[in-house]
């Protein structure tokens, strides 16, 4: 009988270790593969820069794929990790997709629309190792948009002229818009996103420098570009769209006053006459001359051209325009003959 109660003893002892064993790995996972990844904040580097990447083991399972989700996670639902064990289903706000997973891996694309940061939120759903409930894995991720294109500069023609809105377009492959931010030596600049005004004040050189916002928020330095600084060309003065030469009688006299006109000139800019010597020379008479203020004829320069006849001639001279800069030019004079 002794010999029966020591074996039924130890019988016991094994099965309460074979119980306690069985519970140690109750609340385990159960995975069945195991493969190499690497995640790097970015696969994108400037020269100079540091390269990091996260370098582990991944554990899946192939026979039990999990649920993963893409979406805003519902207000009320503040930590997923403390959901009540009953709780099957992802507390995710309206707008939520279910990713194709293959592999135990969700496989995730966007066709991204706009530019910048785009933030990713959402959660994977797996089934608790007891068989009751689920437990929920929340993620959140970042990815740069940029805009495509192609960036053309042309190392001789770089200008920017005085007294007017120069645009410029700054980017840095590899950061979004909002990352980059710009300077300038001489001027102002001023602007956002890539797309900037420059406003230029002296002639000569002035050199627009660049920096981008790192990964560690760090700025960094990517370099500057040089420009030239002129003037705005002289405009050409100008009666009834012409630069001198023959005119009507008709045409002249119907004529309010002198012009200044850019030609060949991207900008928008408009100069203002602020002055000018009108001569009229009628056949077998003497020199006459007015002396206007404004880009309109007064008077007296109305009075010639009502006397004006076929083979008169009449000279404008000491004209002056005024620039968007506040400068003054002095404009080559013109003449014309009437018919």
């Amino acid at each position: 009988m002794l010999e029966k109660f020591k074996g039924d003893a130890k019988n016991s002892e094994s099965a309460i270790l074979d119980k306690l064993y069985s519970k140690i790995d109750a609340t385990s996972y159960k995975f069945d593969k195991l493969s190499a990844k690497v995640i790097a904040p970015s696969n994108y580097v400037l020269s100079g820069t540091e390269y990091t990447a996260d370098i582990f083991v991944s554990a899946t399972s192939e026979t039990q794929d999990p649920k993963v989700y893409v979406g805003r996670f519902n207000s009320l639902i503040k930590d997923l990790k403390n959901l009540p064990a009953q709780v099957n289903e992802l507390p995710l706000a309206d707008g939520y997709q279910e990713l194709k997973v293959e592999g135990g891996y969700g496989k995730f694309s966007d066709k991204s629309s706009g530019i910048g940061t785009k933030e990713v939120t959402g959660a994977i759903k797996v089934k608790k190792p007891q068989g009751e409930g689920f437990d929920f894995f929340p993620f959140k991720f970042e990815y740069q948009v940029a805009q495509a294109g192609v960036v053309v500069s042309p190392d001789k023609m770089n200008v920017f002229y005085i007294g007017v809105e120069n645009p410029v377009s700054v980017s840095v492959p590899g950061f979004a818009a909002e990352r980059v931010t710009a300077g300038i030596s001489s001027g102002t600049i001023t602007g956002s996103n890539g797309k900037y005004i420059v406003k230029a004040t002296q002639p000569g050189k002035a050199s627009v420098s660049v920096s981008a916002k790192q990964p560690d928020g760090s700025s960094k330095s990517m370099g500057a570009v040089e420009f030239r600084v002129k003037r705005v060309p002289d405009p050409v003065a100008k009666i009834g769209g012409i630069p001198g030469g023959s005119i009507g009688v008709s045409k002249m006299k119907v004529q309010q006053g002198i012009i200044a006109e850019l030609e060949n000139f991207d900008f928008d800019i408009r100069f203002k006459i602020i002055g000018f010597n009108m001569t009229f020379a009628a056949k077998r008479q003497d020199l006459v001359e007015a002396r206007v203020s404004g880009p309109l004829f007064d008077a007296k320069c109305k009075e010639f051209l009502n006397k004006a006849k076929p083979g008169d001639m009449i000279y404008f001279d000491e004209i002056r325009a005024q620039g968007p800069d506040g400068t003054t030019r002095k404009l080559p004079s013109i003449a014309f003959k009437l018919n």
